[in-house]
């Protein structure tokens, strides 16, 4: 016995229902996994995404600390040069000052005079021409003293006559003049080349125990540094 027709719509319906719901629960459901897989890669490209930010900002912050490093270091190396100039400069002027009083106090002594005149007798000898010299000395210097040194140099060199002239210009040493060439053994003819004179100073001065002092801590300083 078939059954009624509000009763067979009602199940129908029923059926439809519950056939919808299945439907919309299956896609609700597929919708959710694809939702999960989908936030999913969104999360991991963000996880990405930060750790080459994060690893960008920390190269670039290594970057700026190194730039800041190098840049500290090449002013801390400016400082240091500028000021081992400044002290070679200090301590050449005063060497040219000390070298230059021990000349003048070196002519208070005779024997001093004496071998100061010899030396620059032989400077001249293998210089100058035969023939008439013009030595130039200050004018309170006792020539008598000097008598012995100028007979071995005559036995020496036969054909240079020696004049002598006294010189109001000359406070320490000797000038030797002969055919317009000069050969100037005073103080101040000794300083006339001031840069060769600074020069073998500046070399004497390198070779002193302390004056490396500076240049060698800076070196360690700069390789412990690194």
């Amino acid at each position: 016995m078939s059954e009624p027709l509000p009763v067979r719509m009602e199940k129908a319906r029923q059926a439809l229902l519950a056939h919808i719901v299945a439907v919309r629960d299956t896609k609700i459901g597929g919708i959710i996994d694809s939702a999960d897989q989908e936030s999913g890669r969104i999360i991991a490209a963000a996880h990405r995404q930060a750790r080459e930010q994060v690893n960008a900002v920390t190269a670039e912050m290594r970057r700026h600390r190194e730039y800041e490093r190098l840049a500290a270091l090449g002013e801390a190396e400016h400082a240091v040069r500028s000021l081992q100039h400044r002290l070679i400069l200090s301590a050449l002027d005063a060497a040219m000052s000390i070298l230059k009083a021990t000349l003048m106090q070196l002519w208070t002594d005779l024997d001093a005079q004496l071998r100061w005149l010899s030396m620059t007798l032989a400077a001249a000898d293998t210089r100058l021409n035969d023939g008439l010299w013009r030595l130039e000395h200050p004018r309170h210097w006792d020539k008598r003293a000097a008598t012995d040194v100028f007979r071995q140099f005559g036995m020496r060199r036969e054909n240079v006559h020696l004049e002598l002239h006294a010189s109001t210009e000359i406070s320490a040493g000797f000038r030797i003049r002969c055919e317009g060439m000069l050969l100037d053994s005073t103080v101040s003819g000794l300083f006339d080349n001031v840069g060769d004179i600074r020069g073998r100073l500046l070399g004497v001065l390198e070779t002193t125990s302390g004056w490396s002092t500076i240049t060698t801590d800076w070196e360690q300083l700069n390789h412990n540094d690194r």
